[in-house]
């Protein structure tokens, strides 16, 4: 009824500048377009799930073939967790899939009134980025590590008695 419509013609209108901005940004519609793309280091211990990675000709204003992780936002304004959050995506990434090449990362923030702002983090903010969000997953796994041991011990006795968990 009317109510589902209210519901979902604003995703619509969101596809549609997201649609709009990519066609005018050179999307290469030759290259592969992952979207909503699994991802996960086994080296480093962690998963997620990126919006985007493709590849633009024009990407605001960067002429030439670029090829993007990008991360849609549709929050009140771009956090600061945006830029170790897409760092990882494309750290797990290029562990996944070593074939791409990534030439850089950003967040595309739809605003208010619809519009789409990018914003792209230098490539010298790799390694800083990195560093943040590694040193971040650690102090997750500290803090999380007797759950986590509690689980594997939970697991190892119930394998061991023959009973399913």
């Amino acid at each position: 009824g009317k109510k589902d419509i209210e519901t979902v013609e604003p995703w619509l209108s969101l596809e549609a500048s997201i649609r709009k901005f990519f066609e005018e940004n050179g999307l290469d519609h030759e290259k592969e377009v992952l979207s909503e793309y699994q991802v996960h280091s086994l080296r480093y211990g962690f998963a997620g799930t990126l919006d985007i990675c493709a590849s633009f000709n024009n990407f605001n204003g960067i002429l030439g073939p670029t090829r993007l992780v990008l991360d849609l936002k549709t929050t009140s304004a771009i956090r600061d967790s945006c830029n170790t959050q897409t760092v990882a995506y494309s750290v797990a990434l290029q562990e996944r899939r070593p074939d791409l090449q990534i030439d850089g990362r950003g967040v595309l923030w739809i605003n208010e009134k619809g519009e789409v702002v990018p914003k792209l983090y230098k490539r010298g903010q790799d390694v800083s980025d990195w560093m943040g969000f590694h040193g971040l997953l650690q102090a997750f796994n500290w803090v999380n590590r007797n759950k986590f041991l509690g689980e594997v011990k939970a697991t190892a006795q119930t394998s061991s008695s023959g009973r399913s968990p």
